[in-house]
């Protein structure tokens, strides 16, 4: 019958309790004979009695399975469970224990109770196919020290550690079952040789049984066990030799001697056992399986068993044992790339230094270290890409294990292919440790030989070695004051983001829930307990989610308690209430919003992980939306702020500040009756064409199919539909802000904006001088490396006024013009790739970030620091890819100069580019200041022109005053504040040097046409913007003079005592092409890409968003680039400059007489650069502290002018003293 055919408890087969549904019956279409029916739900099923039949504590199911037919989502292949209750029947739906594995689409779960925990990994169902499935667990570890495994056909393919334990023993199996029948789903096929043990049976893959199971305490039986038995022995004596040479190779200890020598106690005494049970067998037993005499096979069986598990158990203690020392593999290699980081980076540093050498002495020794060197370096680099390779090939046929490969390790040591293949990467590893180890040391002498050679000591006899001050102590002041740069870690495995040498780890602080109107729940994530436990790591920071696109944390409560009115959401219909963020300007949300940030920072200021806060995180109040365009991929986005609350702000806004109606009038030339007669303006909708780069990346190309064009009598009303949204936005980001402070007035709050500058797109609602002001302690925005290269000089530039800590806590665009823009989410390198180009462009873009006065980056992304091959996990995948010791390298760079970065300020600039507060509302292409300030700071930062951001509105305000500048530059500024043209055009007239780019100071805040900009110094031209296509974007403005186009690109006058340059294309100073191209700022804000690209379609726009990694020969240059140059020279001086090179360079000093710090940066992370540098002022002595102890630099000094040569890496950022 159903029954089973041997069992320790009950061997009864019965329906599932309280399904109604009778027992299947058995069919003769089995894996070996006859098995399960299972094929209808209606027709029956199958459960058994688990108590005393299954070992809560240790042990393993394992059976055979065919699934027939597919269930619309899910096909049960094996559960169990234990109900609350005394004998665990079912009577409640409560569940205390159990566990259930099912086919859920293309997936397979596996689950535990309780509380649940699944894991999933991919499934082929193989319709009408026989699989062999075995799951085992061991709790004895108890609550997260668990061990859950499942093997299909032999594999492993789930793997879960650091699990509950079951709780308690009893209940039902379930054959291809759910709970009860739940909704009549079964498995839909067949099911066969169900066996359940109290051992683990397998620690890693095995060949699944070729023949039925043997019935226990019979002939047949008795011989299988002892098969068993022999085999074990077997395996254990195999396993205690791999454990000595494991022992050998990483290190010894107590434990270890300990567990070695009661395992070969064992087995001696089990092999005894073995021996006297085999003769016992063998005098009693004919081969043919025929008793000769009479034996109590019960007690034979379960003497034999007895053996086969103690055998078991101990090598098990052996294996566990042996994969322990496997386990240092990842910290090893880790430390060893490391390692190999800082020997790339002395050998570097050696090369230089023979460069200086030379010019004093021949330093012919220095050339032959390089040699070897070099070699040695090669080829430990193959040695750790070989151990990588090796270390996630393992894993090949083990997808339990990728999901906590280091927790794996231990199990795949049972197999002896892979515990040899270990005890090759161990060796590896330390023979490459002991390389680069010599290698370094040979650099370090060979330093030591060049400083003291004879005539290098009487050239630089006054050489002093630097000595770096100690690093002060990782503390954030209430303010958000650092001492020492951050380096902060994202999600990743700990023990690998700590070995990579970053200070602080994950955002996933206490979590806040208000689960009643009076009432809050808080939980804390394991992962952030445990790292705080163990290693004592701060997190990188603790999110607030209040300002997060337009979704803001919403109560569960909410709803009930006040009716989920649509007017209190920005999607304010009624079949998207409660679907996107509240409206920060509803009085109720805001109440709750305010309420909730405070109890939630009391909260996490109680938790000693708790590092700073993040609040304004990718602030950014829009929505996706969709355009079409013909023959094109496309995605778009709209600005909120016009549903009735948004609406009834903005007049209660014009009304306080216009006072009356006719004021309102009066100022805007309109005829309103009433303020309650006032509407918004069309929404700004931005839009994008989606192209195709050469490395097959997404390019996203910039339209506007709203066009708010120049001069549109409308002008009034849009720029204070948008004054208004930014100033709302940030009342409500102040409010925020206190509630945060009073619930925690010692911790600091940050934002991280989602990048741009100039406030960003418009549509955002930010304010660039607002935020930083009163709305934060430390300022951030997702600085985006290659791509984002000119937040840094901005908020640099701006941050003179605020002095605020700038940080950058999504720090996801390191290195990302290399590795490739559509990176996310499938983490794969772009075609092309090279992890010499990621280490390189990544270290010149931190670089670049600290040297413009970051304090603290969060470098996002894991998976750019992990390898991660099909199937592993950034949470856990343990090795670092082949770049990722450029971290360590730079920090420890950073480091040393650490006091300069932090009191030696950056020099006071004699440039301004202007923060054109109006026109960045105004001017049309919407966001056409961000565009052309970049254009400007590239060709500023290109030929060594140190600038700051000047805005409009402190000049107005007196904050701050032209005559502090030789040099003015408007980045596209058609409109002016008002009397900002009266300020301008006075300075120039009494010297000053004004560069814009396109037509300026055209019209007023409002749209009326002004004469006091473009047109005062150009009387004789009339200034137009031409017509556009509707999915053309342009910067290029049209000139009339005498009725004829004016043709020059640029225009340029004497105005007083002043000099006017201006092109007419706005961007005619961009030395890398006319792209409109931007990041892929906002697709997860409820955006897709539609649409498909046509075949004819064949135009590509140019992606622009990089920083051109060479310059061009000043004989190339576009002709109104050689104007702008040719300007700065009559207009300003530089302290510094280099003779050839895409050179980034930032000075530092406190007074005139002290040190001159100057950073120097090779913008060309594939080619290495040699360049001189030359400097006004006579400085004796030169050291380029970015060789360990410093070394000193020959230097000619003449006629008040210093000058010397430099060879750069490729990416590599330089200090150098000056004295």
């Amino acid at each position: 019958g159903v029954n089973a055919d041997y069992a320790l408890g009950s061997e009864a087969a019965g329906p599932a309790p309280r399904s109604g549904i009778d027992l299947t019956e058995l069919t003769p279409d089995g894996r070996w004979g006859s098995g399960l029916d299972l094929g209808d739900p209606m027709k029956g099923n199958c459960t058994f009695q688990a108590a005393g039949n299954l070992d809560p504590l240790k042990g393993t199911v394992d059976f055979w399975y065919r699934i027939d037919q597919a269930g619309e989502k899910y096909n049960p292949i094996f559960c169990w469970y234990v109900h609350e209750g005394a004998d665990g029947s079912g009577k409640t739906e409560l569940k205390t224990s159990g566990f259930e594995l099912y086919r859920y689409g293309q997936s397979l779960v596996f689950a535990v109770y309780e509380p649940y925990a699944e894991t999933t990994t991919r499934f082929d169902m193989d319709l009408g196919n026989w699989h062999h499935m075995e799951i085992n667990w061991d709790c004895s570890g108890g609550d997260g020290a668990s061990v859950y495994n499942v093997y299909l056909d032999g594999r492993s393919v789930v793997r879960m550690t650091d699990a509950v334990a079951f709780k308690a023993g009893g209940g039902y199996l379930h054959p291809g079952l759910w709970d009860h029948a739940w909704s009549g789903i079964t498995l839909r096929g067949h099911f066969d040789e169900l066996r359940v043990t109290d051992q683990v049976e397998h620690l890693s893959n095995f060949t699944p049984p070729t023949r039925e199971y043997m019935t226990p305490a019979t002939v047949a039986g008795v011989k299988v066990v002892l098969q068993q038995a022999t085999q074990n022995l077997e395996d254990l004596q195999e396993d205690m030799i791999n454990l000595s040479k494991a022992h050998r190779l990483a290190g010894d200890g107590l434990e270890l001697n300990r567990v070695a020598m009661e395992c070969m106690r064992i087995k001696d005494d089990q092999q005894a056992k073995l021996q006297a049970l085999r003769e016992q067998i063998q005098n009693g037993i004919l081969d043919e399986g025929v008793q000769k005499i009479v034996l109590d096979l019960s007690e034979l069986q379960t003497e034999l068993d007895q053996v086969s598990d103690t055998l078991k158990a101990a090598r098990l203690k052996v294996v566990q044992a042996t994969g322990e020392l496997y386990q240092q593999i990842p910290a090893l290699f880790n430390q060893t790339l490391v390692n190999l980081g800082y020997l790339k980076d002395e050998l570097e540093g050696f090369k230089r230094a023979r460069f200086y050498a030379e010019r004093v002495t021949k330093a012919t020794e220095a050339g032959q270290l390089i040699k070897l060197t070099d070699k040695s370096f090669a080829a430990s680099q193959a040695a750790m890409n070989d151990v990588s390779a090796q270390f996630y090939n393992m894993f090949h046929d083990s997808a339990g294990g990728k999901r906590d490969p280091v927790a794996a390790i231990p199990a795949l040591a049972a197999n002896r292919k892979k515990s040899k293949a270990m005890r090759t990467m161990l060796t590896t590893l330390s023979q490459t440790g002991e390389a680069i180890e010599t290698a370094r040391e040979a650099l370090k002498h060979g330093l030591q030989t060049m400083l003291a050679d004879e005539s290098f000591r009487k050239q630089f006899g006054g050489f002093e070695p630097f000595i770096p001050k100690p690093l002060p102590p990782l503390i954030v002041e209430a303010d958000g004051t650092l001492e020492r740069l951050v380096y902060g870690g994202p999600h990743g495995r700990t023990e690998t983001m700590s070995e990579l040498g970053f200070d602080t780890l994950t955002e996933t602080g206490a979590s806040v829930k208000w689960v009643k109107k009076d009432k809050f729940d808080v939980v804390e994530s394991a992962n952030t307990l445990r790292q705080w436990d163990k290693y004592k790591i701060k997190l990188s920071n603790t999110v607030f989610l209040y300002a997060v696109g337009d979704s803001m944390y919403r109560p569960e409560w909410f709803a009930e308690e006040y009716d989920d009115n649509p007017e209190y959401y920005f999607r304010n219909t009624q079949g998207a209430v409660g679907s996107r963020g509240f409206d920060y300007r509803h009085p109720v949300p805001r109440k709750l919003i305010v309420k909730y940030l405070e109890e939630a920072a009391r909260i996490n200021s109680q938790k000693p992980y708790t590092f700073i806060y993040k609040g304004p995180w990718e602030a950014h109040p829009y929505t996706g939306w969709s355009v079409d365009v013909p023959g094109q991929r496309t995605t778009a986005f709209k600005e909120h702020g016009f549903s009735p609350v948004a609406v009834d702000a903005f007049r209660n806004y014009l009304k306080e500040k216009f006072s009356s109606i006719d004021a309102l009038n009066d100022a805007w030339r309109s005829s309103y009756n009433d303020f309650s007669d006032i509407e918004p303006p069309d929404p700004v909708i931005r839009a994008y064409v989606v192209t195709k780069d050469e490395r097959d990346q997404n390019v996203y190309t910039v339209f506007f199919p709203n066009k708010r064009v120049p001069g549109l009598p409308t002008t009034g009303l849009s720029y204070e539909f948008e004054r208004c949204r930014k100033d709302l936005y940030a009342d409500y980001l102040e409010d925020c802000y206190k509630a945060i402070k009073r619930g925690d007035p010692t911790r600091p709050l940050a934002c991280s904006t989602s990048g741009g500058i100039m406030d960003e797109i418009m549509i955002n609602s930010l304010d660039d001088l607002q935020m930083p002001q009163r709305c934060v302690d430390m300022w951030g925005k997702h600085a985006s490396g290659g791509y984002g290269w000119y937040h840094s000089p901005y908020m640099y530039g701006l941050n003179r006024y605020f002095n605020k800590t700038l940080v950058a806590l999504e720090y996801y665009g390191w290195a990302q013009e290399v590795i490739g823009d559509d990176f996310w989410p499938t983490f794969k390198l772009a075609p092309g790739a090279e992890p010499q180009d990621v280490y390189n462009s990544g270290r010149r873009d931190t670089w670049h970030e600290f040297s413009w006065d970051r304090r603290m980056l969060l470098f996002y992304w894991a998976q750019k620091i992990v390898e991660l091959p099909e199937g592993f996990r950034t949470e856990t995948s343990p090795l670092a890819r082949p770049w990722s010791s450029f971290f360590s390298v730079i920090k420890s760079r950073t480091a040393k100069i650490n006091d300069i970065l932090f009191n030696v300020p950056i020099v006071e600039p004699r440039i301004a580019v202007l923060h054109p507060g109006v026109s960045i509302i105004n001017a049309y292409p919407t966001d056409a200041c961000m565009k052309i300030a970049k254009d400007v700071f590239d060709c500023l930062l290109a030929k060594q022109y140190h600038f700051g951001i000047v805005p409009e509105a402190f000049v107005m305000n007196g904050r701050d005053s032209l005559d502090r500048y030789d040099v003015v530059i408007l980045p596209y500024v058609q409109y002016f504040d008002d009397g900002f043209d009266r300020k301008l055009m006075d300075w120039v007239k009494r010297g000053g040097t004004l560069i814009s780019a396109g037509p300026f100071g055209l019209y007023s805040k409002y749209g009326f046409e002004i004469d006091g900009g473009a047109a005062a110094v150009f009387p004789d031209v009339t200034f137009s913007y031409p017509e556009q296509g509707k999915f053309d974007v342009s910067w290029l403005w049209e000139g009339n003079r005498d009725d004829k186009p004016v043709t020059e690109s640029t225009l340029e006058r004497s105005y007083g005592s002043g000099h006017v340059l201006m092109t007419l294309d706005g961007r005619g100073f961009a030395r890398s092409g006319a792209g409109a191209t931007q990041a892929h700022v906002g697709i997860e804000i409820g955006a897709e890409v539609k649409g498909q690209e046509s075949d004819t379609i064949e135009e590509k726009k140019p992606d622009d968003r990089s920083r051109p990694l060479k310059l061009k020969p000043d004989s190339e240059l576009a002709p109104a680039v050689t104007a702008f140059y040719q300007v700065l020279q009559n207009a300003t001086s530089r302290q510094a400059s280099v003779t050839k090179g895409n050179v980034e360079m930032v000075l530092r000093q406190k007074i005139p007489r002290d040190p001159l710090y100057m950073s120097l940066l090779n913008w060309d992370y594939r080619d290495g650069l040699e360049t001189e540098i030359l400097v006004r002022g006579e400085y004796a002595q030169v050291t380029d502290l970015s060789i360990e102890g410093g070394f000193p630099v020959p230097a000619i000094v003449k006629d008040g002018l210093t000058r010397f040569k430099i060879i750069f890496s490729p990416g590599e950022g330089l200090m150098l003293e000056m004295k």
